[in-house]
């Protein structure tokens, strides 16, 4: 069965070897939306202190 998975089942650097093209648009738009959110969390935990404090 071992041998089955190493043949069917290429690890993940020779995917990244073969789509960088495509993986690094992809991987920049994740990291992009990331750190979105986290401004987004960020910036309604202030406002939900802001008006908890008026």
């Amino acid at each position: 069965m071992s041998v089955l998975t190493r043949v069917w089942a290429p690890s993940m650097s020779d995917v990244m070897a073969s789509y960088p093209v495509i993986l690094r648009p992809c991987a920049a738009m994740v990291e992009v939306f990331t750190l979105r959110c986290v401004e987004f969390v960020r910036d309604a935990s202030s406002r939900r202190l802001r008006v908890g404090f008026k």
